[in-house]
């Protein structure tokens, strides 16, 4: 078993945001699932960081706190818009997610190509 550095680098970063914007690109239905059983928090999302397969081609055990999900209402707005902050919240992302707290699925496209833009650039 090979080891994991605790923090996702910049370039897996990257990586799973080009990999979300192919998703998107294509069609990817757009599914969730938000697990509710009492001590097994669950949450993810096709076309979001938290889906299996994205966690699974990061470098690190955790994403790095400026390595912000498409989805996060913390950092992307609603329809696109990359909001700067000048320090990064402690609070997970799943308490701010469009995609699980309010189902804007219709925009996700435009948050994942409003992340992809920023990330690869």
């Amino acid at each position: 078993m090979t080891k994991r550095e605790l923090h996702q680098s910049d370039e897996s970063y990257k990586k799973t945001i080009v990999e979300l914007k192919r998703r998107s690109d294509s069609g990817v239905r757009i599914r969730y699932y938000d697990c509710e059983d009492t001590g097994a928090k669950n949450t993810e999302c096709t076309v979001g960081l938290c889906d299996d397969s994205i966690q699974e081609m990061q470098d690190g055990i955790y994403r790095a706190k400026h390595h912000v999900c498409p989805h996060d209402g913390r950092y992307v707005s609603e329809h696109g818009q990359v909001i700067e902050q000048k320090e990064m919240r402690a609070d997970g992302c799943f308490y701010h997610c469009h995609i699980f707290k309010k189902h804007r699925l219709r925009s996700a496209g435009e948050r994942i190509n409003a992340i992809h833009k920023r990330a690869c650039q």
